[in-house]
């Protein structure tokens, strides 16, 4: 029988260029809403003018359709922390100036970026509401984001500065760091980290053996009655578990979400519950829920099959994140008594 745990995640190095690696905790990186400040790497001076480093422009397609961007962009502003600025930072490019989230102490926070130094790089506000302002005070030569970045203020952005929305849900994921790869020229270093994972989900997949007998639901719970199942597009999750050739619940829905009283229906040999914080805190809402008689009666958890992980290290958009999640993933799948029957 696979035993019940609480899995720690290995945090896999990248070969970076420019971004500076400070060592991965499991909490989010709290940063000051501070005066905007110097990145260390990568771009240039606050005193010089996006027009003075303007140079070439080149057009790219995007959701948005074709955008002219500067050929070598010097000052970046990323309106979303995991879906743009983690990209841009494994590739060792340092935006001037990003969005994330508010705390629960009201301090600003960027999430899933803990193994970078994020400390030159400015505040400007949520993600839900990028501070215009800010942004503009920060005179980007291109302002990057991921498909619902500034949804109510594009034109306000292009008023300051190019603007890129680069789709990490409709698509692989991979795809969409190879776009975000092409935009900053490090196509090359995104075709190694493609090469890298392929590589690591060949050997998953041989370790496994046939990973097509294994159904896996993939869940977090949120709000105290809500559940968010990972679909295909969820960022890293959906696209390992989509080139592991895993099966998924015959209940997947499009939509993702659900309440809590439907896990019952959401038959699966394994059962992966993510967790954002709090890992073992039995008073958090997935603490709640796997304590719950509904989560205890799953078929796969009354085996003893399911683990909650660490969703800041494995959900995110960036190759970390991939292979995160196939270390993690790994020695759950190949355990020798693992039933591989109890979705028939």
């Amino acid at each position: 029988m696979v035993t019940r745990r609480v899995v720690p995640v290995l945090v896999v190095p990248l070969l970076v260029v420019g971004a500076v690696a400070c060592g991965g905790g499991t909490t989010d990186s709290e940063v000051p809403a501070a005066e905007p400040t110097t990145p260390a790497t990568s771009m240039a001076t606050p005193a010089t003018t996006a027009a003075e480093v303007a140079g070439a422009t080149r057009t790219i397609e995007t959701i948005d359709g074709p955008v002219e961007v500067p050929a070598e962009p010097q000052r970046i502003v990323a309106l979303q922390d995991q879906n743009a600025m983690l990209p841009l930072l494994e590739l060792g490019v340092v935006p001037v100036a990003s969005a994330g989230v508010v705390g629960p102490d009201g301090d600003g926070v960027f999430r899933r970026v803990d193994d970078f130094d994020t400390s030159a790089i400015a505040w400007i506000g949520d993600i839900t509401e990028p501070n215009i302002e800010a942004v503009a005070e920060q005179r980007p030569d291109l302002i990057v984001g991921d498909a619902f970045s500034g949804s109510d203020q594009l034109d306000q952005l292009r008023g300051i500065a190019p603007v890129v929305r680069i789709d990490p849900f409709g698509r692989p994921l991979v795809d969409a760091l190879a776009q975000w790869a092409d935009l900053v020229g490090r196509s090359e270093q995104a075709a190694e980290f493609r090469a890298a994972y392929d590589d690591r989900v060949a050997e998953v997949v041989a370790a496994i053996g046939d990973p097509g007998e294994i159904t896996i639901a993939v869940v977090s719970a949120y709000d105290g009655g809500s559940l968010f199942y990972y679909e295909d597009g969820a960022q890293a999750t959906a696209q390992v578990v989509d080139d592991l050739g895993l099966d998924r619940p015959d209940t997947r829905d499009p939509a993702g979400e659900f309440s809590v009283e439907t896990f019952p229906e959401h038959v699966a040999d394994f059962v992966v519950v993510l967790d954002y914080g709090g890992i073992e805190d039995p008073d958090s809402d997935i603490g709640a829920f796997v304590g719950s008689p509904l989560f205890l009666g799953h078929p796969a958890v009354a085996a003893g099959q399911w683990a909650r992980i660490d969703g800041t290290q494995t959900v995110g958009s960036g190759w970390s994140k991939l292979q995160n999640l196939l270390d993690v993933l790994e020695p759950l799948l190949t355990d020798a008594d693992l039933d591989r029957s109890i979705d028939p």
